[in-house]
């Protein structure tokens, strides 16, 4: 109904390929996202996007194109945008581009990795599960989305940095099963009352 009373109203492709996505209609999503990069041709997440689902159907070397887009877009906002580099890791290494997915996944992983200078602690049960952990040096992190507390991460989505626009971005959460943001709660006082 929006297209049909504004035609070059970008966003609503955009979101109707969203939708199409969610169904499995990969080949419709990306006819929107087309529609919707002719009006808006410097909207990365659609490029974004429309990579997502391009990979869905296979078409590898079209996907990476659009990640490229959408990478170089991003930087051009300063931001670096993993998701991107991930998939277009992923689609790289499908096509046997190996050289190529192995920069993506370094990115990828250095941007992801922030050890802290720091000791930071983890209040848990004494099981089973976690002591595997300790032996793998593994911590599992839950989806933030389905966390218990409904004040959780709050306070990180008023601020605006690189985390809190991760957490926002819709794309990653509606479109991609590869990327979830997860949280894992530390603090560096090991006596600290919040960490129940």
């Amino acid at each position: 109904e929006v297209i049909k009373s504004d035609p070059k109203d970008a966003k609503a492709y955009f979101n109707r390929g969203l939708s199409k996505g969610k169904l499995g209609q990969h080949e419709e999503a990306i006819k929107d996202f087309d529609e919707a990069i002719e009006i808006d041709p410097k909207d990365a997440k659609t490029y974004f996007n429309r990579g997502l689902a391009k990979g869905k159907l296979g078409r590898y070397e079209e996907a990476i194109k659009d990640y490229d887009e959408a990478i170089e877009i991003y930087s051009k906002n300063n931001i670096k945008h993993i998701g991107a580099y991930y998939n277009r890791a992923n689609a790289s290494y499908k096509v046997e581009k190996y050289d190529d997915a192995r920069k993506d996944y370094e990115i990828f992983i250095k941007s992801t990795q922030k050890y802290p200078e720091e000791p930071v602690y983890k209040y848990v049960p004494v099981n089973q599960y976690w002591l595997l952990s300790i032996i793998n040096q593994e911590a599992y992190c839950s989806d933030y989305t389905k966390l218990n507390d409904p004040l959780e991460c709050t306070f990180i989505r008023h601020q605006k940095n690189q985390f809190s626009r991760y957490l926002d971005n819709k794309d990653i959460h509606d479109h991609s099963k590869e990327i979830t943001p997860r949280i894992l709660a530390l603090t560096s006082d090991r006596k600290s009352k919040l960490m129940y």
